[in-house]
C-alpha cells in the first residue's frame, strides 16, 4: 500500500477512488440533511469498493440532528450492506463546527451497539474533537477500532486494513473498557488501585512544563493507559495554549510600548500640522484678498479697455454701413478686424484669470441650441471662406432644441476650437458635428465633434496641448499667432460644464476635437407663457451712458430703426429726463441704461426707477462692457427685462428690444420672468414662429408635430384644406405645411383660396410648403405652379423639413425654391420603389420620430391595430366602384406606413392608390391581396421581436 501517495488528496467526488481505485456507490437519498436556527447538519454517506463508507459531516451537530443522523445510519446499514456486513467507516469532520455535549454522549453510546462496524477512522479533526474521541473511546465499550489521522489517503489506506484485519478475526473479541472493569465485581481491589494511580498521574502533572509520570504507562496492560493519553492530549493543548497566549502577551506589550511612542511622535506631528493649518489659513486669507483686489483690479481693466473698444468697434461699423471707396473700406476693415481680435485677447485673459482663481460661474438660462450654433457659424464662416474651406456643420436631429445653459460660454469653447481648426487647416474642410450622447426627461449629454484636414499635432506635443500659455509652434517666426489660452480656457469651460475634452490626430491628416457637456431641457411653456413680439417703430427710448461715442452708437441705430431717442449721461440726468417724460405725457416705454457709470451706476439708477410708482413701468435694458457672468441674475432681481454685455451685435441688439417691446405692464416685476439676453432673445423669435401643419392622416400628423416641437418650433394640426383657411383667418401664422391630398378641400384648392387676394385671408403671401407622399417631377411641378413656394417630400427627414422652414421663416426678404429630395422622374416604375427584408425599416422610422423610441412604439401600435379596419374600408370601396375615395384611402395608407418605415406596405398602398387613379378596378383585388400579405409579414415580424 502507498500510504505516502497524496497526502494532500481530498475525498473523491467522481465515480473512482482516486488512491485506490476502487469504485464508488452514491444514492441521492444517502444524504441526510438537518436544517435547524445555527444548525445546518448534514451527511452523505458513500460506499468505496464493498466495505469502507465515507462520510463527510458538516454544520453544527445538535442532539436532534444527531439522533436523526443515527436513525439516517441504520437505514442506510439495511439498504446497503443488508444489517450484516462488516464494514469501516471513515469520518471527515473538516466540515463539522461543533457539537453539543448531549449530542456527543449520543453518538459514543449508540455506535457502542454498532455490532457490524470494524473501524471508525476520523480526519479533519479539530483539537477539541481530538481529546474528545480519544478520552470518549477510551472509557467506551465499542468493540471496533478508532484513530485520527491526518488526512483522507492515510484514512482511506488505514480503512483498507482495518477492513483486512476485520475479515480474518470476525467474531474476535473486544478488549475490556473502563467502565467494564469498573463494573466487575470481582475485583473491587483492582479498581480501587487503578482509580489511586489514575489520581496520582493527574496530580503528579506539571502544568507549567511537559513534564509527566511515565512509569504507570509502561506497563500496556494497565487498564488505565488510554486514559493517561486522553489526559497528555489534554495537557499539549493546554501547553500550546499557554504558549500562544505568552506569545500574545509578549507581543502586546511590544505593541503598546510601540503605540506609546508613535502617540508622543504624533502628538509632535500633530502640534506641526496645526501650526502649518493656521499659517496656511492666514496664507489663504492674504491669497483671497489678493484674487479679490486682482479680480477688481482686472474687472475695472476690463471696462477700461473695454469701453474705448467698444467705441472704435461700434464706430467702425456706422463706418462701414456709409458709402466708402474700395480703398477706404478695406481700412475701415482692417481696423475692426484687429479691434475684435484685441477684445478676444483681453477676454481670454480675463476668462483665464477667473478660471485659475474658480471664480468663473456659468449663467443657467434658456436657450436654443440650433440658434446658438447659428450664430458661431455666421462668425466663422467669413475666415473659412477667406482660406477657401469647406466650412460643415451639422447638428443631428436627434439633439433637442430648447436647453438650458451657458450658450455664451458654449459658444466660446466651439469658437476656440473651431478657429483653430481653421488657422491651422490649410486646404479641405473643416467640419462641426453636434450629436446626442444620452438623454432622458430632465436633461441631455451633447457630444460636439470638430474635424479638420489640416496639418495634424505630433504626438511629443499632445501632452501640451491644454497648458497655458502653450503652443505647438513656440519659434519666434511662428506661422501662427495666438496667446495660447484658447485651449485652456476651453477646458476648463468644458469641465465646468460636467463634461469631457479630448482630442486625436496624426501629423499631415488633421485634427479632431471632442468634447460633451451636459444640458438641462427647458420646462414646457404655455401658450400665455410666450412673449408676442411687438414692433419698436416710434417707440420712446431713453439712452443712459456716461461715455458720448457709445450713446452715439446707440442713438443712430435706434433712430434707423424708426425709435423716438433722448440721451444723458448720468443716473440723476436720467431721472429727470424720465420724471419731466411723465408731465409732458410722453413717458418712456424703453431705458437702456449702462452698468458702469460715474456716481450712480446702473444698478443703482434701476433700483431708483423700480421703486419710485410713476417709473415703474418703464421697461429698462441694461448694457455692461464689464461682462461680469453672474451680472444677469442681479440684473433681474433689481428688475430689468434684459441684459447684454457690449459690443452687442445689431440683430441681437434689434431681437432683444423687439422682445421687451411685447411685455406688457407688469411682466418686467422682479422675478415675474426670465430676464431676456441676446440667446433668449433668438430663441423667442424662433419659439414665435407659428406654423400650421394640413395633414388629415392622425399618424403622419403625430409624426410632424414630434418633428417640430423637437426642432423648437409651435405647431398646430388641421386635418383638410378647409380648416387650414378658417385657421388662417383668425391666427397669424407664419408660414404652412401642406399636405396635398385631403378630405373636403385638397391642399391645391387651400393654396388657390389662400393666394386669393379676394379671400378673407390676412396675409396671402405665407409662405407655403408642399408635404406629401406625391414624389414624381410632375407632382412637384404642380405645387409650385398652384402657388406653394417649397416642397418636402413624404416619409418625411427632419433635417430637409427643417432646412425648409429656415428658408422660409429667416431673415432672408426673398428665397428661391430649393428642395434636396430626391424626386421621382416620370416613367420610373413605383413597383421597383421597394425596401430590403426586414418589412420595416426601424432605424428610418427612429429618425423620423426625432430618436424618441417610446414615442415610436406607440405610432406604431396604434397604426398596426387601426389597418384591418382600413382593409376592410378599400375592400368596400373596391365593391362599390368608388375610384376617387379608394385612391384617397390607398394615398393615406401609403404615407403613413411610409412614414413609420413600412415600405413593403407603402409599395403595395401605392399600387393600389394608382389603380383607383388609373380606374383600374379589375385588378384591384390583387393589389388589395398584396396589400394584406405584407400587413400579415409585419404581423409576423412583430411577434417575434
Amino acid at each position: 500500500m502507498n500510504l505516502g501517495k497524496g497526502n494532500n488528496m481530498v475525498p473523491p467526488h467522481g465515480d473512482i477512488c482516486h488512491v485506490t481505485g476502487l469504485p464508488i456507490h452514491r444514492k441521492p437519498e444517502w444524504t441526510d440533511v438537518i436544517f435547524d436556527t445555527d444548525s445546518d447538519y448534514k451527511t452523505t454517506l458513500s460506499i468505496i469498493g464493498d466495505s469502507i463508507v465515507l462520510a463527510p459531516t458538516s454544520g453544527y451537530a445538535k442532539l436532534g440532528g444527531v439522533k436523526k443522523a443515527v436513525k439516517f445510519q441504520s437505514k442506510f446499514e439495511a439498504e446497503a450492506f443488508g444489517g450484516e456486513h462488516p464494514y469501516v467507516q471513515i469520518n471527515d469532520w473538516s466540515g463539522l463546527r461543533g457539537a453539543s455535549l448531549a449530542a456527543r454522549k449520543y453518538f459514543i453510546e449508540n455506535i457502542e451497539k454498532n455490532e457490524h462496524l470494524l473501524g471508525m477512522i476520523f480526519y479533519g479533526v479539530s483539537p477539541l474533537f481530538k481529546v474528545s474521541i480519544k478520552l470518549a473511546m477510551a472509557l467506551s465499550a465499542v468493540g471496533f477500532h478508532t484513530q485520527i489521522v491526518n488526512n483522507y489517503p492515510e484514512a482511506i489506506n488505514l480503512a483498507r486494513e482495518l477492513v483486512l484485519v476485520g475479515k480474518t478475526n470476525a467474531g474476535a473479541s473486544p478488549a475490556p473498557s473502563v467502565p467494564q472493569l469498573a463494573a466487575d465485581p470481582q475485583a473491587p481491589g483492582h479498581i480501587q488501585k487503578y482509580v489511586e494511580e489514575l489520581l496520582r498521574f493527574i496530580g503528579d502533572i506539571d502544568w507549567e512544563s511537559d513534564t509527566f509520570d511515565y512509569d504507570m504507562k509502561r506497563d500496556p496492560s494497565h487498564p488505565f493507559n488510554p486514559v493517561f493519553d486522553a489526559i497528555a492530549l489534554i495537557k499539549n493543548e493546554f501547553d500550546e495554549i499557554l504558549q500562544e497566549r505568552t506569545r500574545g502577551e509578549n507581543a502586546l506589550r511590544k505593541s503598546r510600548a510601540e503605540a506609546e511612542a508613535m502617540n508622543m511622535e504624533l502628538e509632535e506631528v500633530n502640534k506641526q500640522f496645526e501650526q502649518a493649518i493656521e499659517r496656511a489659513n492666514e496664507m489663504a486669507t492674504e491669497a483671497e484678498i489678493a484674487s479679490m483686489a486682482k479680480s477688481e483690479f482686472l474687472a475695472n481693466m476690463s471696462h477700461e479697455i473695454r469701453t474705448p473698444m467698444n467705441g472704435v468697434i461700434g464706430m467702425t461699423r456706422i463706418l462701414l454701413d456709409t458709402e466708402l471707396a474700395p480703398e477706404q473700406r478695406h481700412y475701415a476693415e482692417t481696423v475692426r478686424s484687429s479691434a475684435d481680435s484685441l477684445l478676444m485677447v483681453i477676454n481670454e485673459i480675463l476668462d483665464y484669470s477667473k478660471i485659475e482663481a474658480n471664480k468663473l460661474e456659468l449663467e443657467i438660462i434658456d436657450f436654443d441650441l440650433r440658434l446658438t450654433i447659428e450664430d458661431m457659424i455666421d462668425v466663422l464662416s467669413i475666415t473659412a471662406f477667406q482660406k477657401g474651406l469647406e466650412l460643415a456643420c451639422e447638428v443631428h436631429h436627434e439633439v433637442p432644441s430648447r436647453l438650458r445653459g451657458d450658450p455664451g460660454r458654449l459658444r466660446q469653447i466651439l469658437i476656440n476650437l473651431a478657429s483653430n481648426a481653421i488657422k491651422f487647416t490649410e486646404e479641405g474642410e473643416v467640419a462641426i458635428r453636434i450629436a446626442l450622447e444620452k438623454e432622458d426627461e430632465a436633461g441631455a449629454t451633447v457630444r460636439f465633434s470638430i474635424l479638420d484636414t489640416g496639418i495634424g499635432i505630433p504626438q511629443d506635443k499632445m501632452d501640451f496641448l491644454f497648458q497655458s500659455f502653450s503652443q505647438v509652434d513656440t519659434s519666434t517666426t511662428r506661422k501662427y499667432g495666438g496667446t495660447g489660452l484658447g485651449l485652456a480656457i476651453s477646458k476648463g469651460l468644458v469641465e465646468l460644464m460636467d463634461g469631457e475634452i479630448h482630442v486625436e490626430s496624426e501629423v499631415g491628416k488633421g485634427t479632431t476635437f471632442r468634447f460633451t457637456i451636459e444640458l438641462e431641457k427647458q420646462a414646457e411653456k404655455s401658450d400665455a407663457e410666450t412673449v408676442v413680439p411687438a414692433d419698436i417703430l416710434h417707440k420712446r427710448i431713453l439712452v443712459v451712458d456716461d461715455n458720448q461715442t457709445n450713446r452715439e452708437i446707440l442713438r443712430i441705430q435706434l433712430q434707423y430703426w424708426g425709435c423716438s431717442v433722448e440721451e444723458v449721461s448720468n443716473g440723476q440726468g436720467a431721472l429727470l429726463k424720465l420724471h419731466q417724460g411723465i408731465t409732458n405725457r410722453k413717458p418712456f416705454d424703453i431705458a437702456i441704461i449702462d452698468m458702469q457709470m460715474p456716481g450712480m451706476d446702473g444698478a443703482n439708477l434701476g433700483r431708483n426707477i423700480k421703486g419710485d410708482p410713476a417709473l415703474e413701468n418703464t421697461i429698462l435694458v441694461m448694457l455692461t462692457s464689464m461682462g461680469q457672468y453672474g451680472d444677469a441674475a442681479k440684473a433681474k432681481e433689481i428688475g430689468f427685462a434684459a441684459y447684454l454685455s457690449k459690443p452687442v451685435k445689431s440683430s441681437r441688439f434689434y431681437d432683444v428690444l423687439v422682445t421687451v417691446s411685447g411685455l406688457e405692464a407688469g411682466q418686467t416685476d422682479r422675478g415675474s420672468r426670465p430676464i431676456v439676453t441676446k440667446h433668449s432673445a433668438a430663441e423667442t423669435r424662433k419659439n414665435n414662429i407659428r406654423i400650421l401643419l394640413a395633414e388629415d392622416n392622425l399618424i403622419n400628423q403625430e409624426i410632424a408635430l414630434n418633428i417640430l416641437d423637437k426642432l423648437g418650433y409651435r405647431a398646430d394640426a388641421v386635418p383638410n384644406g378647409r380648416e387650414v383657411l378658417k385657421s388662417l383667418e383668425k391666427t397669424p401664422y407664419h408660414l404652412v405645411l401642406m399636405d396635398i391630398q385631403m378630405p373636403e378641400m385638397d391642399g391645391f384648392t387651400a393654396t388657390h383660396e389662400i393666394r386669393n387676394p379676394q379671400s378673407p385671408i390676412p396675409n396671402h403671401k405665407i409662405p407655403i410648403i408642399a408635404m406629401t407622399a406625391h414624389a414624381m417631377q410632375s407632382d412637384r411641378d404642380a405645387c409650385i405652379e398652384a402657388g406653394m413656394d417649397d416642397y418636402v417630400s413624404k416619409p418625411i427627414s427632419p433635417k430637409k423639413l427643417s432646412e425648409a422652414i429656415e428658408r422660409w421663416t429667416g431673415n432672408h426678404e426673398e428665397s428661391s425654391f430649393i428642395s434636396d429630395d430626391v424626386v421621382l422622374e416620370d416613367g420610373v416604375d413605383p413597383r421597383n420603389v421597394t425596401a430590403e427584408k426586414p418589412p420595416i425599416d426601424l432605424d428610418g422610422a427612429l429618425e423620423r420620430a426625432m430618436g424618441n423610441k417610446e414615442f415610436l412604439d406607440k405610432m406604431i401600435d396604434g397604426f398596426i391595430k387601426s389597418i384591418p379596419e382600413q382593409i376592410e374600408s378599400l375592400r368596400g370601396l373596391i365593391e362599390q366602384g368608388d375610384e376617387d375615395a379608394l385612391t384617397k384611402g390607398a394615398h393615406s395608407l401609403k404615407g403613413a406606413s411610409a412614414n413609420l418605415g413600412m415600405n413593403e406596405l407603402s409599395a403595395a398602398a401605392l399600387r393600389l392608390e394608382q389603380m383607383g387613379r388609373d380606374g383600374e378596378l379589375a385588378k384591384a383585388d390583387q393589389a388589395l391581396d398584396e396589400l394584406v400579405r405584407q400587413f400579415e409579414i409585419l404581423g409576423e415580424f412583430f411577434a417575434l421581436r
